[in-house]
Order: C-alpha cells, then sequence, then structure tokens
C-alpha cells in the first residue's frame, strides 16, 4: 500500500485535454492507475489470501488424529498450492493457459487447480507425503493467479478484454459474480454493549456484556462474549460449532495460567483496588471455583476436559486436560497465541465489565464506524477454504472408517492414495457459494450471515459496475430489522463513508460506498519489535509494576493482545513517538499503523486507553500531518482523536493536527463524478442510483463483438424473431405426426402445446377436459406428449397394471434431486426395488412397526406442539392476530429433524429458516406441468424459466449438503448396537444390504433416502396442518365438535395419545374429509410407462409420461355426493364408527408401487396434532381476513393462501409440560 504520491498530482478541476489532444483512442503503455484503484481492495485481498495467507492456513488446521484398527492415524496439510487456470492435461493446444474471455463465452467457471502435500503418520511416526488433487477452485480475475495479471492494455485486448480491465470478480458459469464487502465488528477489541435481549438467556443475567470478535491471522474468527450477572459475577461465551457455551469467568481464568488465587486476585483489581464491592465479586468468582473441587489449574483443565470433549470430537486417547487445552485454543480470545495473553485480556475485559456496568464508561456503538472494519473477498475466501480443508480431512476419515472393516493388509502409499481419492473435493462448495451467494458452513465462520455474499457484477453501465468493488454492505440480517439506527449516518463516518452515494428504498443507509480515497488495509505485520519499541519509550510490562498506582495508568494494547501499562502523563509523548514514527516510516512502524488514546475525562467516556492496531481489513484514508508535512494514514477509530481542517483558513495553530487533502474527500468516486451537483435536479445526482446515467452516458469498449453481455440488442431479437417463426413452421407440422393416434385431446399450440392452457390449476383444468374427452386424454406440454389419468382409470392404472404405470420420466429436473438416487424422484430398476423396501421397512419402524421408535414419535411430536403453541400464544399476545404459516412449516420440518437427526432447531435459527423456507420453489419445479422438465431448451437462454430453473439446483445442492453434513456427523458416532434415530436406521440397515448383495456401494444411498423422507414430509405435512388451522377457524362449530369429543374420550386430566385414535373417530372423519376436500396433493410426483401397454381400449408406448389427477377421484359426484361442500360426517357410519370403506377411496399418497412410504407416519401426525390443537386451544380467524377455502397457491401441494389467526388457551400448559419432560426422562433411560 503506497499512498506516498497518489494524490499529490490530484487535477484541481475538470480538463478535456484526453479529447483534443492527439491519440485519442490510441492504446496507452500502462493502465489509468485511478481506474485501478477501484478494484484495489478485492484484487489485493486475494493476492495476499493465497499467498501469505494461505500458507497461514495450512499452519492453522489441526491435525486430524484417528484410529485404524488399533493404530492411530494422523493427517496434516504440509503445503498446499493454487495453480492458474490451464487446460486440464491430455488436451492438445497451442495455448494452455485458460483466460477469463473463454470462459464468459463457454458459461464455464473460471478456476485454478488446488493441490497439497499430506503428511501422514502411523502411531507417531512419518509414514511420508503425498501430493493430492482436492479439486479446482475460483480464481479472481487479474490477481496474481490470473493469467491477465500485469498485462498491458495491448496484451489484454489481444485477449479480448477491455485496456483498462480492472478485475476483481469470479467468473462462475460464464457469469462475473463479486464478494460483497460487509461490515463487520472491528476485531481484537473488546465493545462495551448494552442488549436488553441477554437477560433471557438464562436467570440473574444483565443486558450489560463486553463482546469481542477474535480473529486469526488466517482470518478464522468467533464471537466471544462477557456477561455481567446481578450477583457480581460473569460468565463467559463462545460459539462452537454454532452451538452457544457458557463458561464462569474464574474456570477459564484459572484453566489459561498457572497461577494461584491471590494472583489472579491481584491482576483482576489493577486500577480498581480501592472498589470493595469489585473485590467482592471477584474473591466469589474465584470461590465458585474452588466449590467445585478445582484449587488447581491441572484439577480446573480436567474438569473442563471431562465436560467438553463430547462436543469437541477429538480422539478417543485425548486426555481430559488435552481436550480442555483443545478448547482453550479453538473458543477463547483465538486471536492470541499464548495462554497467558489470553489471560491478561480476559482480565482487562472483566474490569472493562465492571466499569460500564456501574455506569462509569460509557457504550460503544456496534453502528459507529469506529468499532467497524470490513470482510474483504480475500478473507471470506480464506475462511471458507481452511474449513473445506477440514472438511476434507474428515472425509478422508470415513473413508478409512468404511474401508478398514474391509482391509487386511498393513496401509501403504498406494491405499492411502486410493482413500484420498475418495475425499470430498472443494470445486463444488466454491461454487456453490459464488453462484448462490450463500455460506454452506458447519462453523458459521464468525459471520451474522449467510446469504447474499455474492452480487452478480451487472453492467448496466460502467458507473453501476465500479460501484460493486466500493461498496460495503452492512449486512442482510439487518434488512429487515424495523430499527433505523443501523442506517444512520454518523458523523464518524466522515471521509469513510460517502454521505449520498447510498441507493434509495429498502437498502438505503445499508448499501453504503467507500469515499474515493478510503482504501482497506490488506497486508499482516510481524508485531514483535513493536512491542520492545513501546518498552523503550517508557511502557512498563504487563507483568511489571509502573512507577505510579494503576488507577493512575493507561493499558496498552496492540492488536487485541495488553502489552503493558503507560503512566498517564508520559502518554502523550509516547503517541507523538508512534506517530512520528508511523509517519517517517521509521522503527518498522507499519503506515496503516492506527494509534488511539482514549484520555481520562473524569466522566462516563470511552474505556480509557493507549490501542494500537495493524491488523488488516480496516478502512484507512490518507490525510495531511501537519507537524511533519506528510501523508499519513488515519484510521476509523483514531480520527476520533485527532483534529483533521478541510481549509486553510480552518486551521488552527496547536489543535489542528491534520488537513484533508482535498475539500471533497468526503465523496465517493461516483459522487465526485457530479459537478455542480448542488445546481442539479435532484433526481438527476447520479450518484445517488446508479441507474440514472443509462439514459445520458455512454462507455468505451474494445470487445463489444465478443462481449456476451454487449452484443447489440438489435440484431439478437431479429435473430430470435426469425429463428422462432421458422421452428414454430417446423414444429406445427411435427406435433401433428407426433400425436398418439385414437387417444383423444385439446387441440395444441405450436412449441408450446397445451402449456398456456393449463393455468394456475392444472388440476381443475384436467377435470374439465375429462369431462369432454373421458377419463384417459392427452395433452402436450412444449414438444412431449403427455397422458392425463383421472377417475377409475387412476385405480387400473396405479393397482391392477401397477408395473406398467411405475416409472418417472426423464425430467430434467429429477436429475438434481437427490443426486438422482433418491426413492421417490428414480425410475423403477432392480437396486431401486431393494433401495425402497430398506426404506419402507425403516419407516414403518418409526411409524407402526415398533412400540418404542412409536412412542418416541410421539414424543418429538409432543416437544415440538409445546413449542408451537407457546409461540402462538405468545404471538397472540404481542400481536392480537398473526399469521402461522411459517412456523407450522419450521414446527414440521423440526418433527422431522427429531425423527430423522435427532436434533430439533430454534425457530429463529437462521441456516434451518433457509432450508426449509425455500421449499414452495422445489415444489413449484417438479409438479406436474412444470415448463423446465417438458421444455427443458427454455433452461439454455435468459427467461424466467431459467431464473427458477436455476435457483431449483442452487436449492437443491444447497438442501443436498445439508442432510450430508447431518449424515456425516451420525457415521462419526454411530453404534451398530444403539439406533438413536431414522439416519442411524438408515445407516445400519444400508450397509447390512451392501454387505450381502453389493447395492449401494458406489454412491451414498443414505443421504438421498434421508433427503427423501425430510424433504417430501416437511412439504405435505406442513401444507395439510395449515389447512387443518384455515377449516377449524372457517368452521368454529366444527371446532367446537371436535373439542367435545377429545374432552369426552381424552378428558382434561391427560393429553390424547396415538392409542386414542380408534376412539376418536370424528377428528379421524375431520382428517379424511380434509384430505379429500384440498387434495392437497391433487396431482402425484409423474409417472411414466415401463413398457407398451393399453388402459380403457387406448394404447400408451413406453416411457410415456403419465399425470395422475387424484383431485378428481377425490371429487367424483358419483362416489361423494356434493363434493363441494366440507362434510366429515360421510366418512362416519350409523353407529358414529369410523367408515373404512369411504377412508379407503380417499387418494393423497398415490397407490401401487409408488405410494407414499411415509403415509402411516404422516397420519399419524396428522391425527395427534389436530388431537392436540382442539384439547389445548381455541383458534379464531381475525375479522379482518376472513378464511378462504378455495383460494391457494398450486405446486405439487396446494397451499393456503395466507390468513390470521389467534389462539387462545383452554386450560394450563402443565400437562404438555409434565409430559414432555418425564418423556424425555424416559427417552434418555431407554
Amino acid at each position: 500500500m503506497d499512498f506516498s504520491t497518489k494524490w499529490r498530482n490530484l487535477p484541481q478541476g475538470p480538463s478535456l485535454k484526453n479529447l483534443t489532444e492527439g491519440g485519442f483512442g490510441v492504446l496507452k503503455e500502462a493502465q489509468h492507475a485511478a481506474v485501478q484503484d477501484l478494484t484495489k481492495a478485492h484484487i489485493e485481498s486475494f493476492d495476499q489470501a493465497v499467498t501469505d495467507g494461505l500458507s497461514r492456513v495450512v499452519q492453522a488446521v489441526p491435525p486430524l488424529e484417528f484410529t485404524v484398527r488399533n493404530d492411530k492415524v494422523s493427517l496434516s496439510f504440509v503445503e498446499v498450492v493454487i495453480h492458474n487456470p490451464v487446460v486440464s492435461k491430455g488436451n492438445i493446444c497451442k495455448e494452455m493457459r485458460v483466460f477469463p474471455a473463454e470462459c464468459r463465452g463457454r458459461r464455464c467457471s473460471y478456476k485454478g487447480k488446488i493441490v497439497a502435500d499430506v503428511s501422514w503418520s502411523i502411531n507417531g511416526v512419518p509414514k511420508g507425503i503425498i501430493k493430492q488433487f482436492l479439486g479446482q477452485v475460483p480464481i479472481m480475475v487479474k490477481s496474481k493467479l490470473c493469467n491477465l495479471h500485469d498485462m498491458s492494455p495491448k496484451e489484454l485486448v489481444e485477449h479480448h478484454e477491455e485496456a483498462e480491465e480492472m478485475g476483481g470478480y469470479f467468473i462462475v458459469n460464464g457469469i462475473e459474480k463479486v464478494i460483497r464487502m460487509l461490515i463487520m465488528p472491528r476485531r481484537n477489541y473488546p465493545i462495551a454493549m448494552s442488549r436488553p435481549k441477554w437477560k433471557s438467556r438464562g436467570q440473574g443475567y444483565t443486558q450489560y456484556g463486553i463482546s469481542i470478535h477474535c480473529v486469526k491471522e488466517e482470518h478464522t474468527a468467533i464471537n466471544m462474549n462477557l456477561h455481567y450477572l446481578e450477583n457480581g459475577t460473569v460468565m463467559l461465551n463462545f460459539i462452537y460449532q454454532k452451538e452457544l457455551f457458557f463458561l464462569p469467568l474464574g474456570f477459564a481464568l484459572k484453566a489459561l495460567v498457572d497461577f494461584t488465587d491471590f494472583q489472579i486476585y491481584q491482576e483482576l483489581i489493577k486500577g480498581r483496588e480501592d472498589n470493595s464491592f469489585y473485590k467482592s465479586c471477584v474473591s466469589e468468582m474465584l470461590r465458585i471455583v474452588m466449590e467445585e473441587g478445582c484449587p488447581s489449574r491441572s484439577k480446573v483443565l480436567n474438569y473442563l476436559g471431562e465436560r467438553f470433549r463430547v462436543k469437541m470430537n477429538l480422539p478417543d486417547w485425548y486426555t481430559n486436560e488435552q481436550c480442555a487445552h483443545f478448547l482453550l485454543d479453538e473458543c477463547v480470545c483465538i486471536h492470541l497465541k499464548s495462554d497467558k495473553e489470553k489471560f491478561y485480556l480476559l482480565c482487562l475485559m472483566t474490569r472493562k465489565l465492571f466499569t460500564f456496568a456501574k455506569q462509569e464508561c460509557m457504550e460503544e456503538n456496534p453502528d459507529s464506524i469506529m468499532c467497524q472494519e470490513v470482510m474483504t473477498p480475500g478473507q471470506l475466501y480464506l475462511m471458507f477454504l481452511k474449513e473445506r480443508l477440514s472438511a476434507w480431512l474428515v472425509s478422508v476419515k470415513l473413508s478409512f472408517d468404511k474401508r478398514s472393516v474391509k482391509m487386511k493388509e498393513p496401509c501403504t502409499s498406494e491405499n492411502i492414495m486410493k482413500i484420498f481419492n475418495m475425499g470430498t473435493d472443494l470445486t463444488k462448495p466454491f461454487e456453490y457459494l459464488l453462484a448462490t451467494g450463500n455460506l454452506s458452513s458447519k462453523t458459521g465462520l464468525g459471520m451474522l450471515q449467510n446469504t447474499g455474499l455474492c452480487v452478480v457484477a451487472d453492467k448496466l453501465n460502467f458507473i453501476r459496475y465500479l460501484s460493486h468493488f466500493r461498496c460495503v454492505h452492512r449486512g442482510a440480517a439487518f434488512a429487515k430489522m424495523r430499527t433505523t439506527s443501523v442506517r444512520k449516518l454518523l458523523p464518524e463516518s466522515w471521509g469513510f463513508l460517502c454521505p449520498v452515494h447510498t441507493p434509495d428504498g429498502e437498502p438505503c443507509g445499508l448499501m453504503n460506498h467507500m469515499t474515493a480515497s478510503c482504501e482497506i488495509v490488506a497486508e499482516t505485520w510481524l508485531t514483535t519489535s513493536i512491542s520492545a519499541l513501546l518498552c523503550s519509550l517508557g511502557v512498563t510490562p504487563v507483568d511489571g509494576s509502573p512507577g505510579q498506582a494503576f488507577a493512575d495508568c493507561y493499558p496498552v494494547v496492540l492488536d487485541g493482545a495488553v502489552v503493558g501499562w503507560l503512566e498517564t502523563e508520559l502518554a502523550p509523548a509516547v503517541v507523538d513517538s508512534l506517530r512520528r514514527f508511523k509517519v517517517l516510516k521509521e522503527k518498522n512502524i507499519p503506515p496503516w499503523t492506527e494509534i488511539v488514546l482514549v484520555p481520562k475525562t473524569g466522566k462516563a467516556s470511552l474505556y480509557p486507553g493507549l490501542f494500537l492496531f495493524t491488523t488488516p481489513c480496516r478502512m484507512v484514508r490518507p490525510v495531511r500531518n501537519l507537524a511533519f508535512g506528510e501523508e499519513e494514514l488515519i484510521g476509523t477509530f483514531e480520527q476520533l482523536y485527532i483534529n483533521v481542517g478541510i481549509l486553510e483558513d480552518e486551521i488552527k495553530p496547536g489543535v489542528t493536527t491534520h488537513q484533508e487533502l482535498f475539500p471533497h474527500s468526503m465523496l465517493s468516486v461516483v459522487a465526485n463524478f457530479i459537478p455542480y451537483s448542488d445546481h442539479n435536479q435532484s433526481p438527476r445526482n447520479m450518484y445517488q442510483c446508479q441507474m440514472d446515467p443509462s439514459e445520458s452516458t455512454g462507455s468505451l469498449t474494445m470487445d463489444v463483438t465478443l462481449d456476451p453481455e454487449t452484443k447489440p440488442a438489435a440484431l439478437r431479437a431479429l435473430l430470435v424473431a426469425c429463428v422462432t417463426l421458422l421452428l414454430s413452421l417446423h414444429l406445427w407440422r411435427w406435433l401433428r405426426e407426433r400425436s398418439l393416434p385414437g387417444l383423444p385431446g385439446p387441440p395444441v399450440w405450436p412449441l408450446i402445446g397445451n402449456a398456456a392452457q393449463l393455468g394456475s390449476a392444472p388440476h381443475l383444468y384436467f377435470a374439465r377436459m375429462a369431462k369432454k374427452y373421458g377419463n384417459v386424454f392427452q395433452i402436450k406440454l412444449g414438444c412431449r406428449v403427455v397422458v392425463v389419468l383421472n377417475g377409475d382409470s387412476i385405480k387400473q392404472a396405479l393397482v391392477r397394471q401397477g408395473p406398467d404405470f411405475a416409472g418417472r420420466p426423464d425430467f430434467t429436473s429429477f436429475q438434481y434431486i437427490s443426486n438422482g438416487n433418491g426413492v421417490a424422484f428414480t425410475t423403477i430398476t432392480d437396486r431401486w426395488k431393494v433401495h425402497r423396501k430398506v426404506a419402507q421397512s425403516t419407516v414403518r419402524m418409526f411409524s407402526t412397526g415398533n412400540p418404542h421408535t412409536k412412542r418416541t414419535f410421539e414424543h418429538h411430536i409432543l416437544c415440538e406442539f409445546k413449542e408451537l403453541l407457546q409461540l402462538f400464544v405468545g404471538k397472540t399476545q404481542e400481536q392480537r392476530y398473526f399469521q402461522p404459516m411459517t412456523y407450522l412449516v419450521v414446527s414440521t420440518a423440526n418433527i422431522m429433524s427429531a425423527v430423522c437427526f435427532g436434533k430439533r432447531y430454534a425457530y429463529d435459527d437462521k441456516e434451518f429458516q433457509q432450508v426449509v423456507g425455500r421449499n414452495d420453489q422445489f415444489t413449484q419445479t417438479v409438479g406436474s406441468g412444470s415448463l423446465v422438465d417438458v421444455m427443458p431448451w427454455l433452461q439454455y437462454f435468459p427467461n424466467p424459466i431459467k431464473t427458477m430453473f436455476d435457483n431449483f439446483k442452487s436449492l437443491n445442492v444447497e438442501f443436498a449438503m445439508f442432510i450430508q453434513d447431518k449424515v456425516i456427523e451420525h457415521r462419526k458416532t454411530i453404534q451398530s448396537s444403539t439406533i438413536r434415530d431414522m439416519t442411524d436406521a438408515f445407516i445400519v440397515a444400508m450397509e447390512q444390504v451392501r454387505d450381502k448383495t453389493g447395492i449401494f456401494a458406489e454412491k451414498d444411498f443414505v443421504t438421498s433416502t434421508v433427503g427423501d423422507v425430510f424433504g417430501a414430509s416437511q412439504d405435505t405435512l406442513s401444507t395439510a396442518l395449515q389447512w387443518i388451522i384455515l377449516v377449524l377457524i372457517k368452521y368454529p362449530e366444527m371446532q367446537l365438535r371436535l373439542q367435545q369429543e377429545v374432552d369426552r374420550v381424552v378428558g382434561r386430566g391427560r393429553l390424547p395419545s396415538i392409542d386414542d385414535q380408534t376412539q376418536l373417530s370424528y377428528i379421524m372423519a375431520f382428517i379424511y374429509e380434509l384430505m379429500r376436500f384440498t387434495s392437497f396433493v391433487p396431482l402425484t410426483i409423474p409417472h411414466s410407462t415401463t413398457t407398451d401397454t393399453s388402459i380403457m381400449g387406448h394404447t400408451i408406448p413406453k416411457n410415456t409420461v403419465i399425470f395422475i389427477n387424484q383431485w378428481s377421484l377425490n371429487h367424483d359426484p358419483a362416489v361423494w355426493p356434493n363434493p363441494e361442500r366440507f362434510d366429515p360426517e360421510r366418512f362416519v357410519d350409523e353407529q358414529g364408527a369410523l367408515n373404512k370403506d369411504k377412508t379407503s377411496k380417499v387418494l393423497i399418497f398415490s397407490l401401487g408401487k409408488r405410494r407414499c412410504i411415509g403415509e402411516d407416519l404422516s397420519k399419524l401426525q396428522l391425527f395427534l396434532f389436530t388431537a392436540l390443537i382442539t384439547h389445548q386451544c381455541t383458534i379464531t380467524a381475525d375479522p379482518a381476513m376472513p378464511p378462504k377455502l378455495y383460494d391457494y397457491n398450486y405446486g405439487l401441494t396446494l397451499k393456503p393462501q395466507a390468513f390470521s389467526i389467534a389462539v387462545s388457551l383452554r386450560g394450563p400448559m402443565s400437562l404438555l409440560e409434565e409430559v414432555t419432560k418425564s418423556s424425555a426422562d424416559s427417552k434418555t433411560q431407554n
């Protein structure tokens, strides 16, 4: 970062010399530095990540140790290298290098190989190093690894790039993607915060706390808090693997150092020796540790290791002390290397916490730029790379576990290489991150969001394009907040964030842009010499005694490490010396060092101290130091305590220390383009919205004929029109010849067939056509013939001729679901038959086949219903009426998560909400009549269908990774003798089949099967629950009758259970009528014929797509008198019992070989939910939103339109609380 001459030759005004002088349009020898600086923050951070950062990652990834046949195996990385993009070996070409223009044109990704040297040892004996290919990772354009690096303008144009190509982006599937720069908390600085919600973390918690965002040199980050409790003690909390843990501070302090309690006490009270309350609180914290029988450090380490080792996934041979050391290394002040440094920092944070809790210092604003830094693309890239390298080691361990049973010979290099090749590569996770902007991470990487991390670098105009690289975003999580505090422009942002360059509307104040002179620090610096320099200037080492009392000294903190104490009188002189060394580049002080002396004011101001920052990712900007006449880089925190003048007449001798380089330094690059902005009509100021320049401003280009994004629109439109006309004429003739002879059907349109006629309710269209053409007729969707079955023909096809109609069509979307290995969407083969049999028996075991698992399932429903009911009651108290749809989706998914994974999620869990919240898009794509399946050519050019399908593919990758992570966790801890949940059952069952028959050997069918069960059940069941509540509020009298029945059979002294199903006949009748009336799965997943066959006199060839219209059977007037009326009585016989003949005629879970394997499980859940909700509460509709039974959203399921409800309890919830507690105790014993 050389800032010395950057701003010296700044033009004083607009100039036309580039237009009037000769040589306009002639390529220059070098690129324009000002343009290249626009993407400097992106490129420098990436270069730093793949050079110095990569070597730090290799050192930071811990070795993976595990046992194989009683041998201790250790795997570790020695070196990792990322190569420039080149053509794969074996290809013959003149130029082996790959350039970005080729990737844009071919719609592929610009990526390079990543190769690692992996060291392996057995029982501590090194066995060698193996060079392993780990996949391909994206390469940033114009970075050091890009083949365009250091090219001249002439060379760039020769390679089909712009002469002033800036780079700073990635190319994924031919699309330029930019990793957003996000606002993050300032690293390694303890921030005093008050959060009322912290009171809900436990009994005695207050709103006061100290938060610190700890970041290692390779950017690994965690968030850590100290909480002040009402009894005067302090609780330390940290996050590990997305789980929140709490630890009394005394245990952490004693675990870090081998000090006596008196020594720890003395360190904690430094500067507060006269505060008797504080000293008593310190004594109490140390007494708590003694009461747990931990008088020494070794006892504390053993205590912590024993309790935390179950969460650390460490080798069995690790002692408790080793586990505790791992905990301290990975979770407590991770930016510091030594335990003593961590100890001194925790002591400082404790003193600051008590000072803040007693209102002796002010709260720091996390929305202020002084407490913030920027997450750069290189930082995110490096953090994600480290996690994926660790995940690769874990995948190799799992491969070892699989192969170790069959391995007879000892481990050799050849065997190890085969196992290494089975590890998961890094290509797909990186492409998924950049293609979707969604982060799939086990740890969360210490970030506040996992979506919206990448955006398309759209080239609407150059102004819009360059703004992507100067933009800093506050975060997606803040966009939904009602508070406006995060959007406010605070005075301390001067010079760093442009006050006017922010979009209108929703992102206003959240999407800001850096000023023209603002830069991001990318380099790292060794600070060992700075500590010695401080001591030479008069700073007392942290373990020493200053000349004055500690209360009269400032703590000195360097990059989050407490290095000493500085006497108050010496502080200004020390700061002046440090600033002189910084400006004159002496004493090895980096020029981007931030020197912040927070003075003592005698009032409740910021916590005093001398804070020095040299870390990367901070915003800095140049100003002129008046004392030395040189440019100096100042940071966001530092700016608060210096005096900067703008114009000459504002400089006050002895007061003003710095001056702006130019008066408009607070404006962004775009805002600086606007001459006489005060005289412009307000909307014409282009910095307010980068869309405006498209109306008046053009940009020069050198590759207009080659850039796929900028080809002339008129020529493309003419070409498309001509091709469409010719294809329509040809297809019209071809479609007439392709129809199935003798099979009736409606007339078709050219190119699209009957697709436009389906409307928003295809099942109703099919029912109308059945009245006209019969129960078996044909339609065309695109060029594909589809046979639609209605009424009696459905049972004929699925039951009597089941094998002939049991196939699945070769739809495009089906290939992406469960990687084509699932049960639901895969066509019939011998392997599929075995697969379905295993899956069906396993699911049955968890519903009706086993008393213990049935009780466990009931326990999961009870627990989740209690949480849901509490949420409903709380929402009613807060808002009076609320919309329950989202909560029902999460609740259903939680029940299936407990069944499949043995774990439930909180309703506000972001990762879980993201997985279950995008289910609607999935069902819309795979539902019968989906255009992308019948007209696959729609996915090859821009259109709304392609956009939906691209999102659908991303959704499947995200969902598969979510399920795969859970399966991997189960494989690590599974014991075949103890089946904890359905995933364990699938693993054991499929491994038994694999060992006997060899089926399921080459692919992971467990992940796909669990994905089928979890995904399908959450969609159908949540939809059914929404309809149940909607019908209950639509017919209050029916709700009352259900309540009367459950009270009569169950009573008020206990809760309904699965065993009450036979006695609660009206509730069962209600459920069957709901399934019939709503037919919430109107069409099954499309079938196909497996052979040439015929039905009802119509011949149907092999591989014909079959649509099954279940709605037509459920609304057949011949079977159901007055079918459009909701009437549960039709399922009750004269004796008041459930009419089994009628229930067998309801079709919702399909029939025959494709019957839903989770039917019994689903019906049990629907029954128990209905019984519980009528037993426990009364639901009423919002008068402002009358419930509508005939308005719905079509997809694979019919979901009702939004509605609002209020929930009131019929009595106390004590029964639910008692039963769930006793069930949990029983489950633990079992």
